[in-house]
């Protein structure tokens, strides 16, 4: 089988090719969100890493809601470079995602930087908690 192929014909396919047709590129959830807040989008830091956003008081790691994980350990590294807080936005395209932020949520409950919890941010067109609209803010 080619790399490329889906296994079980055409009508496998479909909703594969759907999500891949109606799937935002990260950057562009990252350039709306960050402009939004006045931040400065893809910074070079020191070390020759790019954070996704800075913010006045944040250093912020954009990521799609299945890597939840990697966003932790970056965020953390770009504050420790900046010195400002921490913060994630977590992707949220789909329901299967929100269990990705109660993931991310039991991760951070107990987490603390210079006192203060991780923010965490939510974007994308699927909220989470059924009362919060796009952009859903969150301490942990």
């Amino acid at each position: 089988m080619r790399p490329w192929a889906v296994a079980g014909g055409c009508g496998a396919s479909l909703p594969l090719l759907g999500l891949l047709l109606t799937a935002r590129p990260e950057a562009t959830y990252t350039a709306a969100w960050c402009t939004a807040r006045g931040g400065q989008v893809e910074v070079r830091l020191a070390d020759g890493t790019r954070a996704d956003c800075l913010t006045p008081t944040h250093a912020v790691e954009v990521e799609r809601a299945r890597r939840w994980y990697e966003a932790v350990g970056q965020a953390l590294h770009y504050a420790q470079l900046t010195g400002r807080q921490p913060g994630i936005v977590l992707i949220v395209e789909r329901p299967d995602d929100c269990r990705y932020l109660a993931r991310l949520r039991a991760a951070l409950a107990r987490v603390r930087v210079a006192g203060r919890p991780i923010q965490v941010w939510t974007t994308g067109p699927y909220p989470c908690d059924p009362r919060a609209g796009p952009d859903d803010t969150h301490n942990y």
